[in-house]
């Protein structure tokens, strides 16, 4: 125990350090390169050290410790301190700055706060000197005084240290976007294809002619390039989507994420998301899923839909205007493991671009990084192929490509995957009770309606569709008997979802009040969604929406009556 008694003030401060000032002060005193931090009662001239004091407390057992066996003379400790090892000119002169009754002057001169600084022989070993900065502080609140150690040398080694990994990092970073810059270079050749399409006349104008709308050629002519325009950007589209994901992946990939996947869904998810390609080519395309007989599968749904849009890209990119796309998948045992099914997935294109070479095509496992494409001459490398390649690794699969004589271009994966437990036999079976039921749709976006259509006619749904509110109504007056539920867009002209809403609601026909409509639309805010509910509707879903979703919230309904 130490000969002098604990100071009150002191021990008043540590009972309550969880109090809003004292945490204040702990936070505005404490920095990272601080070497001690004491506080002083001036009146008896104690002192205490937080850090050793509060590193002392987490050791032991609350209330065990008392502050009294760690406390000591501010100014003999300060003495002895500096007589040892300060390496000023005038030790007495810094000691006499550092006294008590000099620092309680320089704070009520300078507004509470003060600053002495000094110099120290290395106590660590080394051959050196330590520059130290003591910052004193005093609150008016309660007449303690904070002296805040601060060791400059090591501050500005800790400085350095922090600074060098900065500029290590800043030159990784100037690497890296060197290399997207000379790889984006390379990638100019093929925008350059799109936009010179696009800046070119379309096909049966002259280089000075001008298209008039009533010249019925030059109106062929508008139309062949506009459409050159949509095809442009979408290829331009896909170029730069595989350049994001081939700029994730080299940044290490997203990681994967296994899950049950129902493959009939997965399927319509896959057809959703090509449509648009096959349209603008004018391909047909057909799925055949008749091969298939597991429901669910074990798998990362993204990655396995990333395969299969790379397969159906890579054989459309192969195919001719007019051609036809097929998107085979089918499912057997593998011979070893009851519960793993082989899922063989096979993308053809029936009608192959003129001169391309019949036979396999090889394909190495290795997935090429972008520094490896960089490296590589332009024009000899496929970003689709190469972002196929690793999706099917991913998976623990295998890649073929061949050219077919006299067909076009076959792409195929196989896939083990395991099934889900007590799921390993389950047949195909209808989940959802649409068969039979008739549907209202309404939307002007025709691809948008077709697509809706497509998905509830596959689930055994008869559709009835309308390009606007004004002609839904009129569809609801003369079939309402049969109708089952409603689904509208709410942006439409002539007569918007909203107003058809409403119309049917007042309409008097048998049920009107009480048939479901359900709101299926881009307007997400949540003054949308309330002038939906306000103008009768019974559910508001955003485009895009999941097709599992949507099955979802029509088979509520359709249970529900």
């Amino acid at each position: 125990m130490p000969e002098f008694v604990s100071s009150g003030r002191i021990a008043g401060f540590l009972k309550n350090r969880d109090g809003l000032f004292n945490q204040k002060v702990i936070l505005r005193l404490i920095r990272e390169d601080s070497a001690a931090v004491w506080v002083i009662d001036p009146a008896s001239g104690i002192g205490l050290d937080l850090l050793q004091w509060q590193q002392g407390q987490e050791g032991q057992k609350e209330g065990s410790a008392s502050p009294a066996d760690e406390e000591f003379y501010y100014e003999r400790r300060m003495r002895e301190w500096i007589a040892k090892d300060c390496v000023d000119q005038s030790p007495r002169s810094v000691l006499e700055s550092l006294s008590l009754s000099s620092v309680q002057q320089s704070l009520k001169e300078q507004g509470g706060k003060c600053c002495v600084c000094f110099r120290l022989k290395d106590v660590s070993g080394a051959d050196g000197i330590r520059d130290l900065a003591a910052f004193f502080y005093q609150f008016v609140l309660d007449g303690l005084i904070f002296l805040v150690l601060h060791d400059l040398t090591e501050a500005i080694s800790f400085r350095k240290a922090r600074y060098a990994a900065q500029q290590k990092g800043l030159e990784t970073y100037q690497r890296d976007r060197t290399k997207i810059s000379d790889f984006l270079d390379l990638m100019r050749q093929d925008s350059r294809s799109p936009l010179h399409a696009i800046g070119q006349p379309a096909s049966g104008t002259g280089a000075g002619e001008s298209l008039t709308p009533a010249d019925s050629a030059s109106i062929s002519a508008m139309d062949g390039y506009l459409r050159k325009i949509s095809m442009s950007g979408t290829y331009m589209a896909d170029v730069i989507d595989d350049i994001l994901q081939m700029l994730h992946l080299g940044n290490g990939g997203p990681g994967e994420v296994p899950g049950t996947v129902n493959l009939r869904r997965f399927l319509i998810r896959v057809e959703e998301s090509v449509l648009y390609k096959l349209q603008e080519k004018d391909l047909h395309f057909l799925l055949d899923a008749s091969g298939l007989s597991v429901n669910e599968v074990e798998a990362d749904s993204s990655f396995l839909q990333e395969l299969c849009e790379k397969m159906v890209d890579l054989v459309i990119s192969r195919t001719v205007r007019g051609g036809t796309v097929e998107l085979h998948i089918e499912s057997g045992g593998t011979g070893e493991n009851a519960h793993a099914a082989a899922l063989t997935l096979a993308a053809v294109g029936r009608g192959l671009v003129p001169d391309t070479p019949n036979g396999s095509i090889p394909v190495t496992d290795s997935v090429e990084s972008l520094s490896e494409l960089m490296n590589r001459e332009a024009g000899a490398w496929d970003l689709g192929l190469n972002l196929l390649k690793y999706y099917t690794n991913a998976l623990g699969g295998s890649l073929s490509v061949e050219n077919v004589p006299d067909l076009g271009m076959r792409v195929s994966v196989r896939l083990v995957l395991h099934l889900p437990e007590e799921k390993e036999n389950q047949n195909i079976v209808e989940k959802y009770p649409f068969q039979g039921r008739r549907i209202l749709i309404a939307d002007d976006n025709r691809i948008n309606r077709d697509l809706t259509v497509r998905l509830l006619e596959k689930e055994g749904c008869e559709v009835l569709s309308a390009e606007d509110g004004k002609k839904a109504f009129e569809l609801y007056q003369e079939n309402a008997a049969g109708i089952d539920l409603i689904m509208l867009d709410i942006r439409m002209p002539v007569m918007d979802g909203l107003e058809c809403t409403r119309k049917i609601r007042a309409s008097g026909i048998p049920g009107c009040e009480t048939i479901p409509i359900i709101a299926l639309t881009v307007c997400a805010f949540e003054s949308d969604i309330e002038k939906s509910f306000d103008a009768g509707m019974n559910e508001h879903l955003i485009k895009p929406v999941e097709p599992e979703r949507l099955y979802e919230v029509i088979s509520h309904y359709l249970k529900a009556e």
